[in-house]
């Protein structure tokens, strides 16, 4: 029968928490910047999103729009058709469906 060699522990070889822990206090207190370690993301950098206001005559073709589904019965399912409708109608312009 072969002999059972008792197991290791998982972490065995790795420094220990208190180690870890010493070499970061003492890199801190040198003045030291944790540099191998990644930088977190900055807001600085995350650009602010910008929303154009709504004009009129979005709030127009909206409008009309509404007027199309209250038309129709109010049957969901087709609203980009009552907005096509609705800006060719109000901008005189004839758009083309998707």
């Amino acid at each position: 029968m072969t002999e059972l060699k008792p197991l290791r522990p998982i972490d065995a070889g790795l420094p220990s928490r208190n180690r870890l822990a010493a070499n970061y206090r003492k890199e801190m207190h040198s003045g030291g910047t944790m540099s191998h370690l990644p930088n977190p993301p900055s807001s600085a950098n995350t650009p602010t999103p910008t929303f154009e206001p709504v004009t009129e005559l979005q709030n127009l073709i909206r409008e009309r729009a509404f007027e199309l589904f209250v038309e129709r019965g109010r049957e969901s399912g087709h609203e980009l058709e009552d907005w096509l409708q609705a800006e060719s109608e109000i901008t005189g312009k004839k758009s083309i469906a998707a």
